[in-house]
């Protein structure tokens, strides 16, 4: 019989956030893509306040678990709120994008100059 893994509550974060993940799964990190998706399909429907709501959650999701998609969904939700007109929290969101890129990921270089166009976009603009 396999000894069960215990969660040591006095480690530090991610040490911490590693045995949750280890021992409870990565039910954040699915559930974020999920939500994600809804709000790309909700985004395709011309329904960008919903869009936009769905992708905060799904961004909050994906914080908790630590998960990459945080990247891709503040893109997201830069893009989204560029459309908006809401410049200060497109900004915001894109440097959110930029500061989360991982140079080690398969896509960095395209990633970065996505975003450094969108940030350049949103700088233009407001």
């Amino acid at each position: 019989m396999e000894a069960q893994q215990t969660i040591n509550f006095k480690a530090d974060h991610l040490t911490f956030q590693d045995q949750v993940k280890e021992t409870e799964g990565e039910h954040f990190s699915r559930q974020s893509a999920i939500f994600f998706e809804r709000a790309i399909n909700e985004c395709n429907k011309g329904l960008n306040h919903s869009s936009i709501e769905t992708a905060r959650f799904a961004l909050q999701l994906a914080n908790v678990a630590g998960d990459y998609l945080a990247v891709y969904v503040n893109g997201f939700l830069a893009h989204r709120l560029l459309a908006n007109h809401q410049y200060r929290a497109a900004y915001q969101h894109v440097k959110a994008a930029l500061d989360g890129l991982d140079k080690r990921n398969r896509h960095f270089q395209e990633d970065l100059s996505y975003y450094l166009t969108l940030q350049s976009q949103i700088l233009e603009a407001a």
